[in-house]
């Protein structure tokens, strides 16, 4: 009888390892995966590419494919041409793999010089990289006043300093001071002829948002369609930030303002809509910030779509 208890279990534990195994699997992260065994949006058949417009990154939070958006004229972002993402320094090896397979030809980084000295991008195959430098503190009103980095970075801990309004005031930046670097944006966009591309910042919520934004407009994608992806951006890095959050909490002994610092870490509408308001305020119009503010010309914008709509 022992035996045979024995042997009946020993069958049992044996027929277990598949289901383990299969329960295994199922509960793997998508990055977690082999670089070659990761999903494509763009190899998937049209009706499930929604599904993985975020890309399976272990090393980036918010990258993800801009393909797929309607137009007003009833035209699509073409999948797998144009992809958004936060900054590529903490790419794995499997990472890099995997990118490969997107077949990318240029990225383009919008971060300061001292981000980027600090966090280069991890180098992916056969990719031309075009610095586009923005530096959220230049000119800011956070530093124009006589306190030190560590009386300014206290504040904004302690939340003293409303780091929301700071990104408000941001997105206003973009577009009155920084409009020459978007118009090399859109003319890398454009000389890269359709070619797969990223473009990313640190967060990828900001200056790649407002990046996304301006060239889904151009494409001709309705505005409530674009403020949707920029707010997208919650969703795909709420597990990361609120691990970033706790950390600092603990590091703080729970002094930290974390929902302060939560505000600047995610995107608010109005964050993209004082940037829509500024380009209204100063040109009248999105079309008239096209024509003078990123100097496109009709048939520039043509080609534009020509490339990257379907």
């Amino acid at each position: 009888m022992m035996n045979f208890v024995r042997y009946r279990n020993t069958r049992i534990s044996f027929l277990l390892i598949p289901l383990i195994f299969l329960i295994y699997s199922c509960s793997q992260e998508p990055y977690e995966l082999s670089a070659s065994d990761r999903v494509v949006p763009s190899e998937l058949n049209a009706d499930r590419r929604e599904l993985y417009r975020k890309l399976p990154i272990e090393g980036a939070h918010n990258f993800r494919d801009l393909g797929g958006y309607k137009t007003n004229d009833n035209f699509s972002v073409r999948w797998g041409a144009i992809y958004r993402s936060d900054a590529l320094h903490d790419l794995t090896d499997q990472d890099l793999e995997y990118l490969e397979r997107l077949k990318l030809k240029a990225i383009i980084d919008f971060r300061s010089s001292n981000e980027i000295s600090e966090e280069p991008d991890r180098k992916i195959k056969n990719t031309e990289i075009h610095l586009l430098s923005i530096d959220p503190f230049q000119d800011s009103s956070l530093l124009d006043s006589d306190k030190s980095f560590q009386e300014i970075q206290r504040d904004m801990f302690s939340g003293e300093v409303d780091l929301s309004n700071f990104l408000v005031d941001f997105n206003k930046d973009l577009v009155t001071k920084f409009s020459p670097v978007y118009k090399a944006f859109i003319d890398t966009l454009i000389a890269n002829e359709g070619l797969p591309i990223v473009f990313h910042c640190t967060a990828g919520k900001d200056r790649a948002g407002f990046a996304a934004a301006l060239v889904l407009s151009i494409l001709g994608v309705p505005r409530d369609v674009i403020i949707k992806d920029y707010l997208a951006t919650n969703s795909y890095t709420k597990e990361s930030i609120d691990e970033k959050l706790m950390k600092i909490k603990l590091y703080s002994f729970f002094q930290a303002n974390t929902e302060n610092l939560r505000k600047v870490m995610g995107a608010e509408e109005r964050y993209i809509q004082a940037a829509f308001d500024a380009i209204d305020h100063e040109w009248g119009s999105i079309e008239a910030f096209y024509e003078n503010g990123l100097e496109l010309s009709q048939i520039e914008i043509d080609k534009l779509r020509s490339f990257y709509l379907e």
